[in-house]
């Protein structure tokens, strides 16, 4: 079902898209270049871009194909959460999945997602930043998810 019904709507998502993967793409050079994690963190990168631009055709295919395609994309933004040193950035990219999933399957499925990954953001970033900077950037990164999703 997608809720999609006009070319600006179109044009806002595609920009935001593209602002939001080149941030993440660059901040990625900028952060791991000379470290032994850059070359995975840029095939996971890749991996996502290419089943980003195949998605509207995959979703073609059955009904359940954007069900599974939100599920791989959602594990390779959680194992780049997992990446040494500051891995948070990576999850502005659940921002792009959002407003893939509330344009995409119903508004209380979506809100559920938002809010499983609310709580996968917290668990994967508790052990590097500890409890409260994992609360605070949870939240922030729901946020973002909410507003744009």
């Amino acid at each position: 079902m997608n809720r999609n019904s006009g070319w600006l709507p179109q044009r806002i998502y595609t920009l935001a898209t593209l602002l939001y993967f080149g941030a993440v793409l660059l901040r990625s050079i900028l952060d791991y270049n000379d470290s032994s994690s850059f070359l995975p963190i840029l095939a996971v990168l890749f991996l996502g871009l290419v089943l980003f631009i195949s998605e509207p055709f995959l979703s073609k295919l059955s009904r359940y194909t954007f069900l599974v395609y939100l599920v791989i994309q959602t594990l390779l933004i959680f194992f780049l959460l997992t990446m040494p040193d500051s891995p948070d950035y990576f999850a502005t990219l659940l921002t792009i999945l959002s407003m893939q999933v509330m344009l995409q399957i119903e508004a209380k499925k979506g809100a559920l997602w938002i809010g499983l990954c609310a709580v996968a953001i917290f668990l994967l970033l508790k052990g590097i930043y500890g409890i409260p900077q994992a609360i605070a950037l949870s939240l922030v990164y729901s946020a973002s998810n909410v507003i744009f999703g």
